[in-house]
Parts: C-alpha cells; sequence; structure tokens
C-alpha cells in the first residue's frame, strides 16, 4: 500500500499531512499492507526533526492515515510521534471512531486550533 506524507515548511511552521501506517501493525498486517515503518529515517534523511513539527493535518483518523500519530516504544507503551504537535482531523470523524490505539490526548481541534 503506498502512503506518504506530505512536509510543508513555511518559515515559522512545520506541518506534516497524513502520518501514514505506523509502526503498530502485527506481522500478518505488516505483509498485507507491505509496511516498512520509513517515516522516522525519512524525516531524519530530509533533516526534520520530530520535535519541531508543530501541526499534524489528519483527512482522517484510519490506521493508514494516521499510524505514526503515536508511536509503540520498546516497552510496549504508546507515546506521541510529534511531541510538541496540535492535530487538525475531521469532528465528524472523531465521533465515528477509528483510529483506536491513538487516543493519546492529541486530538485537540474544533473549531480552532489549540495545543
Amino acid at each position: 500500500m503506498g502512503s506518504n506524507t506530505v512536509v510543508v515548511r513555511d518559515g515559522k511552521r512545520t506541518v506534516v499531512i497524513e502520518t501514514g501506517l505506523g509502526n503498530k501493525l502485527d506481522a500478518k498486517m505488516r505483509a498485507i499492507y507491505g509496511a516498512r515503518e520509513m517515516l522516522p529515517s525519512s524525516f531524519a534523511a530530509a533533516g526534520i526533526r520530530m520535535e519541531e513539527v508543530d501541526v499534524v493535518i489528519n483527512s482522517h483518523l484510519h490506521f493508514d492515515h494516521c499510524g505514526w500519530n503515536t508511536t509503540l516504544s520498546e516497552d510496549g507503551t504508546l507515546k506521541p510521534r510529534f511531541p510538541t504537535h496540535a492535530t487538525i482531523r475531521s469532528a465528524a470523524k472523531w465521533s465515528t471512531g477509528g483510529c483506536n490505539w491513538s487516543a493519546t490526548g492529541q486530538f485537540t481541534w474544533r473549531s480552532t486550533m489549540s495545543r
């Protein structure tokens, strides 16, 4: 499955649009979707630090669009992938579910952006 993340920098902010599959899929799902978990290394290669991301925009909260909003740590806990960001997503999608393993308090937007 092709999964792309767009990064926009305007000199003041770093905005990430869609975060892709993430690293929480089991082996069977990784094989089905061809998940290669490349976002962290791709960001590093482009000189983008996770801490500098200000805003993450998700069109909706399916696993293939918001998977890297959180990351599965080696100790099995979930942590925000972009620790200093605000997330913008559809309020309608928030109420209908999806991305159930990333309930980290990072989804904070309805009509205005907040941190």
